[in-house]
């Protein structure tokens, strides 16, 4: 897995590649631990590249948000694919985690249902909510 991280005006994105397994699950929870460790900022993790996620990289994922709330800071997951759609529905992790969607200028905002995740589509006003600065 390749982790590249981007700033741009609303926080930090992370763009992760190629698989999400046990065996690199601590390279990102190193990265997260260091970008958390930073001033309080919004955290973005660019899906669009993963090939896969085994069940180590999804509980990962539920750490870092559960972490995120705890601490009010904004945490979500964009440029999901229906792979990874269909597999945080499956896991029923679409009920917890925040992910948007921005194919077409579309988005997904997350809002709580349960207390933590939501959906409402709207059309983006801005060029992108992840444009580098």
């Amino acid at each position: 897995m390749d982790i590249r991280e981007e700033k741009t005006k609303q926080g930090t994105v992370l763009k992760l590649t190629r698989s999400l397994d046990r065996t690199n699950c601590p390279q990102l929870d190193r990265s997260m631990e260091k970008l958390f460790g930073r001033r309080k900022e919004a955290v973005w993790i660019d899906v669009s590249g993963l090939t896969s996620i085994d069940s180590a990289g999804l509980t990962l994922f539920l750490k870092w948000h559960r972490r995120a709330l705890h601490e009010g800071r904004r945490f979500a997951f964009v440029n999901s694919a229906e792979y990874h759609r269909k597999l945080f529905e499956i896991t029923r992790l679409d009920q917890e985690l925040v992910v948007f969607d921005t194919p077409s200028g579309e988005r997904i905002r997350p809002r709580p249902a349960r207390g933590l995740a939501w959906r409402t589509k709207e059309r983006a006003t801005s060029d992108s909510e992840l444009t580098s600065t």
